[in-house]
């Protein structure tokens, strides 16, 4: 089933409405957490540019980067995950990304 719905996912994370991102990405990280589908996800290069990109966008509400952030953690686990992050730009995707924790940490800080 995972295999059938990465086409439709990755069009959805490519989306212009941030709330069907947002949607899209909790599904991507629903799918990341099982075995079978996480190899799926992990198998689509696509897949993970469109995450990255929709990650690095920093408009995503503080849920769905949690999302974002625990599919990227779950695929990290397995070296063709590493791998298919790292083709799909991931570390400059995930030092920008840093960049918005880094300010909300500090917002979180002062108050």
């Amino acid at each position: 089933m995972a295999v059938r719905a990465i086409p439709e996912l990755t069009k959805l994370l490519n989306d212009e409405d941030q709330v069907v991102v947002g949607k899209a990405v909790a599904m991507v990280h629903q799918l990341s957490k099982k075995e079978a589908s996480r190899h799926a996800v992990m198998n689509s290069p696509q897949m993970i540019s469109a995450l990255l990109k929709a990650m690095s966008a920093g408009n995503l509400d503080p849920e769905a980067a949690r999302c974002g952030a625990g599919a990227l953690h779950n695929i990290s686990h397995h070296r063709q995950g590493l791998l298919t992050i790292f083709k799909s730009g991931g570390i400059p995707a995930l030092v920008k990304m840093l960049r918005f924790v880094i300010r909300f940490m500090s917002a979180i800080t002062c108050v």
